[in-house]
């Protein structure tokens, strides 16, 4: 054989090795997947089941008014158990009088005709009603003074609406709808938030890869602020405590990747706003796109210390203060 001819064969046989080789790591990296995806688990609940395996059944604070939070809690503790995986919850009105902790690889899906209500009242002295309906933190976390920091908190969660699904604050007052901090990789969806009163439909604090999209927000009772946003963006920071959670360490990040599109909102105090500013932090690449924004009794958007921010394609209609509020501090 001449040596050109072995070189050739050589090249050929190393060409084949790193083939095959290649094929093997993208079979085993599939594989790897689909097993992954195949151990989350899939769990559907309605307004008479009873909690995971009873737990809490036996609770002295179980009871007619705050079975569905027992509900909701023991599954979504079940699901942190487990690694993530998809709770779905079917047609019905389900009272959430306490917090809901939603840990990461979370895909809440609410169907068609599914009202969640903030509940005021537990019928137990010993368990005070909470003033929000969801929280982004993992529920072993929940208690914990300051453990969710930077972008390192929960990830990968989503809540999406399918038809008409209602997430009804019942005009408690200050009550949040849902609280994301410190988390990434976010989607809400699809979902009629109402209600409101002095608080946020949804509150977002140091969170990165958030998406809002395809939502309604309506119906305010005035609150003594009047300037309350739906959707609130801050930076946890121990001065302003305008984000102010147990778990939240006050490490003033700031939110980056903030997409709202295609929203409705309606007879609201303020669309979207950041309310206080942390001096020299700027939240960055905020999107507010193709949003309904009507019948806003203060300011429609209010800008403090946002950069790369896109707003566009947007419809305006009935504000009485102003469209967009925008300041920045050096």
């Amino acid at each position: 054989m001449k040596t050109s001819d072995h070189t050739k064969s050589r090249e050929y046989r190393l060409g084949y090795i790193f083939m095959l080789c290649l094929m093997l790591t993208v079979f085993a990296f599939t594989t790897i997947n689909k097993v992954e995806a195949a151990s989350k688990k899939t769990y559907t609940i309605k307004t008479s089941s009873l909690p995971y395996k009873n737990k809490y059944i036996k609770d002295s604070n179980y009871n007619d008014k705050t079975k569905h939070y027992y509900l909701l809690r023991s599954y979504l503790e079940q699901l942190e158990k487990d690694g993530g995986g998809t709770l779905t919850l079917k047609k019905g009105k389900y009272i959430i009088t306490n917090t809901l902790y939603v840990p990461s690889n979370v895909e809440i899906v609410i169907k068609n005709g599914v009202k969640l209500v903030k509940g005021k009242d537990t019928g137990s002295k010993k368990l005070k009603p909470s003033s929000s309906m969801f929280q982004f933190i993992a529920p072993s976390k929940a208690g914990k003074k300051s453990i969710a920091t930077k972008y390192k908190g929960e990830s990968n969660i989503s809540i999406t609406g399918e038809g008409t699904a209602i997430v009804d604050l019942k005009y408690m007052k200050d009550a949040v709808g849902m609280v994301l901090g410190h988390n990434s990789n976010i989607t809400i969806q699809g979902i009629t938030f109402q209600n409101m009163y002095g608080g946020n439909m949804i509150k977002i604090g140091a969170s990165a890869d958030v998406t809002i999209k395809d939502n309604v927000f309506k119906n305010h009772k005035t609150s003594e602020y009047k300037n309350r946003p739906a959707i609130n963006i801050e930076v946890p920071d121990s001065k302003t405590k305008t984000f102010s959670y147990t778990w939240s360490k006050s490490d003033k990040y700031v939110n980056r990747n903030i997409d709202i599109e295609g929203n409705i909102f309606s007879n609201l105090e303020s669309a979207i706003g950041t309310l206080k500013y942390t001096e020299g932090k700027y939240n960055k690449n905020i999107r507010i796109i193709d949003n309904d924004i009507s019948d806003i009794n203060y300011q429609a958007i209010r800008i403090i210390n946002w950069e790369d921010l896109n707003i566009e394609k947007n419809e305006f209609s009935d504000i009485s203060y102003t469209f967009i509020h925008i300041s920045v501090t050096l």
